[in-house]
């Protein structure tokens, strides 16, 4: 008689079964238990992706910034902003999504969880951007937002202490020992970060821009504000108003009380912020100049050269 046909893959598990039908039955089922364990294993994978958001492209005259947010204008020009913009034209919009949240008091409409330039390249270029859209509560949000940002390699101390800054002031947290705690950070590290976010306004435009802030001056800063609020911004308004760029240690020894010296270290940079030239006294009458740009403009020259006009005029 003829016998339902097994897989072949399955006929050696049944091969030691008997030929009679009730030993066949048996062994058809045996194979079913198989593909039930199977179809059982797929489901627990699948279960792991219960849950997940898919991204999609949205229309960026939706989305707003994360009141958290940290990032300084400045890299939001320049030629490497430039190029930026342009890879994402040429992708046709951004490949990593961002995370995105519904904003919570404003109906059709996004809050940033991370992921500000790509948005915000994605809408001067008139782009949608592809997002993951998670329902967050703002904890939640700030601590994604920190992990994120403690990700990347160019975070400034200025931008972490900002971050903290603006948690703490929107009551988030109700100290910084607690927000440290949350962060898993200890308290005197968070506490150097968040002083250089609460420097006065003058003295942060006094460096050209507050991410080359380093974090051991912080403090240091803070204790002179606080011993001598006037000096210090005095002091910080009259680099703002000289002529040419001064080195961020100059700035920092100025800001502290030392003699300015501004001819010791004066740098040329382009849109970027990136050290084109650099000008260094040398002796009591010399100036060496250093050029870092393997090929240096006609425009950057002329700079170089006003420059140290400046420097040689009695």
């Amino acid at each position: 008689p003829n016998r339902p046909a097994l897989p072949a893959g399955d006929a050696l598990s049944a091969g030691k079964a008997s030929r009679t039908a009730p030993g066949v039955l048996m062994a058809a089922m045996g194979v079913m238990g198989d593909r039930d364990k199977e179809a059982n294993e797929l489901k627990k994978q699948l279960a792991q992706w219960e849950g997940a958001y898919p991204a999609r492209r949205i229309d960026t005259q939706l989305v707003d910034e994360s009141r958290f947010a940290n990032r300084d204008e400045s890299g939001y020009a320049g030629p490497v902003w430039e190029a930026f913009k342009s890879e994402l034209v040429e992708s046709q919009g951004n490949v990593q999504p961002v995370v995105l949240r519904p904003a919570p008091d404003r109906d059709g409409r996004f809050e940033v969880v991370f992921g500000h330039r790509r948005t915000r390249a994605c809408r001067e270029c008139g782009l949608p951007v592809l997002a993951v859209v998670m329902p967050l509560k703002d904890a939640e949000l700030f601590l994604m937002m920190e992990r994120e940002n403690r990700s990347r390699e160019d975070l400034s101390p200025w931008e972490q202490g900002e971050s903290y800054r603006r948690a703490l002031q929107s009551g988030l947290y109700r100290s910084l020992r607690q927000l440290a705690h949350a962060v898993g950070r200890d308290p005197g590290i968070v506490s150097r970060y968040v002083a250089i976010a609460e420097l006065p306004t003058p003295v942060l435009k006094a460096f050209r821009s507050p991410v080359v802030i380093q974090k051991r001056w912080g403090e240091k800063l803070a204790d002179a504000v606080q011993r001598d609020p006037d000096g210090v911004v005095a002091r910080a308004n009259a680099l703002i108003g000289s002529a040419g760029e001064v080195a961020p240690a100059s700035v920092f020894e100025h800001l502290l009380g030392a003699q300015p010296n501004p001819t010791t270290s004066l740098e040329v940079r382009g849109d970027d912020g990136v050290v084109l030239a650099s000008l260094r006294r040398k002796g009591t009458k010399g100036f060496e100049v250093q050029l870092h740009s393997a090929k240096p403009t006609d425009a950057l020259l002329d700079k170089v050269a006003a420059l140290l006009a400046k420097q040689l005029k009695p």
